[in-house]
């Protein structure tokens, strides 16, 4: 009977399938160790898919290498050994909060009278200070919840790791000094050196980056023995670890709608996600924000609805002495989260690329890129991660939008020319929805969908009528935007904010952190609350 597979490649596999087994083993747990952590401080896809990947394909690896040891055990006898500053100020601050809030996780009430010492410190702190608590707190949550932390900073945890390496270090100088070398194949003595070797390497870079974590720092604080990390901080950068990742997601709708994207069907809507690193402007206006709403709030006059707060900020440019009288919010604010931000999203990025004075004169004011960046921001919370928003029942179906912004306007859809920038075409595109329907979205009946898109066309056009100071136009749309960053935050829960930790975290939950600490979420409770039954 003829073999399928010749004799040749099965001597071949036979002689090389263990060798490749360890090899593909080893670089599965360099991949594990390298990028296992890095899950909390990036929200990248492709991260959080190696690690999957990887952490599946190393048992099965395993499996197979011992497999194939059993079955060709016997045939040579082959033996393979597998293998005081700020910065201390922010970690003692940040353990302790946790300590105190992170029962705000599991969706638990705290009363007011616990938030009254981290509500005095974050409102006095700047807020480059601010956030790097905060991110060393969450910082703390993620190895509670996703990591083994709790056995691996104890003393048998501690123990058991510099024992691993005293070992692995001595199997390395008795393999390389303590034996015949000539007894054993030139390829799998070199195979098995490399792999003491990269064991070695990566126990001592697993050593190195649980001397420089926070917790480890924290335990050498509280035991007066920071002296002990001196000798070694000329290799932080190599080892430490960014406590966050700094980035904020971004997608813009219209782009979902009508660009071409390049890339695998397969990853859907993901194709149009990107990321942008958080301005430290955005940082500095949260905290004033929570500053001044931490003020009304003590004194009893925060606006609770999502509509009041809106209205609040819109009657406050119409007061002013310019001429936009004609602006009326009644079509444009209102309860409903997602419809406000589709509506204003849309405006917001008509204004940025369809504002032909301020394209040509290259505006690039802090409002008008803040604007973009936040609207883009809760637009990319909306269409990838909705359960972290607070929506109603009756939530805006983004894959319905989508289907009816092309029904809309069928017809005068143009097919993007390649020569034609990206929002030169989205421009023309929705200023063409926007004169269809005559700047009257009140005409327009059907689903939400259509709605807020048509008000998102009209309110632009308001929008650049207002004034003739386009500073202003844009602080009024900053404001917004804070706004209902503000609000989603207030309304959010912890659990959610908790399940996105291992997405490498987000700005909402920084957000909605620094409101907890103020006591200005609805997982506080007052005294008066606590005495009502």
């Amino acid at each position: 009977m003829m073999e399928v597979v010749p004799p040749r490649l099965k001597k071949i596999w036979t002689d090389w399938q263990l060798r490749v087994l360890v090899l593909f083993s080893l670089l599965l747990q360099l991949l594990l160790i390298l990028l296992g952590n890095r899950r909390r401080c990036s929200p990248k896809l492709w991260i959080r898919v190696t690690v999957w990947c990887a952490y599946l394909l190393a048992d099965t690896i395993a499996t197979m290498g011992l497999g194939s040891i059993s079955i060709s055990e016997g045939d040579d006898g082959l033996q393979v050994v597998e293998a005081s500053s700020d910065e201390n100020y922010i970690i003692i601050e940040a353990h302790n909060l946790l300590e105190k809030f992170k029962g705000l996780f599991a969706d638990l009430l705290l009363s007011s009278q616990v938030v009254e010492k981290s509500r005095s410190l974050f409102l006095k702190m700047p807020a480059d200070k601010t956030f790097e608590v905060i991110e060393t707190e969450l910082g703390f949550m993620y190895d509670l919840v996703y990591t083994k932390a709790k056995v691996i900073y104890t003393p048998l945890g501690l123990g058991s790791r510099f024992l691993t390496l005293a070992l692995t270090c001595s199997v390395l100088l008795l393999y390389s000094f303590g034996h015949d070398k000539k007894k054993y194949n030139n390829v799998d003595e070199s195979i098995t050196f490399l792999l003491l070797v990269v064991a070695v390497f990566l126990e001592i870079y697993a050593a190195m980056v649980l001397l420089f974590s926070d917790e480890t720092k924290f335990w050498l604080i509280k035991h007066r023995r920071t002296a002990v990390v001196e000798p070694f901080k000329l290799f932080k950068p190599l080892f430490g670890l960014p406590r966050g990742s700094g980035l904020m997601g971004q997608c813009s709708l219209l782009s979902l709608c009508v660009e071409e994207k390049p890339g695998f069907k397969l990853l859907g809507p993901y194709r149009f996600m990107s990321y942008s690193k958080v301005n430290p402007d955005l940082r500095s206006l949260i905290l004033e924000q929570v500053q001044q709403q931490d003020s009304e709030f003590q004194l009893g006059v925060l606006a609770v609805s999502l509509e009041e707060r809106l209205r609040k900020i819109v009657g406050k440019y119409n007061d002013e002495p310019v001429s936009y009288k004609i602006f009326t919010p009644t079509y444009y604010v209102n309860n409903e989260l997602d419809k406000n931000i589709l509506t204003w999203h849309i405006a917001t990025e008509l204004c940025y690329y369809g504002g032909e004075d301020e394209v040509e004169n290259n505006c690039e004011s802090s409002s008008r890129k803040l604007s973009l960046s936040i609207s883009r921001y809760l637009v990319y919370l909306l269409v990838y991660y909705p359960f972290m928003l607070p929506l109603g029942i009756s939530s805006i179906k983004i894959r319905d939008l989508v289907a009816d912004t092309r029904r809309l306007d069928k017809d005068e859809l143009p097919h993007r020319l390649f020569h034609i920038k990206i929002e030169e075409f989205l421009s023309n595109v929705w200023y063409k929805l926007d004169e269809k329907y005559d700047f009257q979205p009140i005409k327009v009946r059907g689903f939400r969908e259509k709605n807020a898109i048509v008000q998102g066309c009209s309110l632009s056009r308001r929008l650049e009528e207002m004034s003739e100071d386009k500073n202003t136009k844009w602080d009024l749309i900053k404001d917004v935007w804070l706004e209902m960053l503000a609000y989603a935050a207030q309304q959010s829960k912890g659990s959610n904010h908790l399940q996105q930790l291992r997405r490498g975290g987000e700005l909402l939950t920084h957000v909605w952190l620094l409101y907890a600490h103020c006591g200005m979420t609805g997982q506080i409770l007052s005294v008066k609350d606590l005495h009502l039954d």
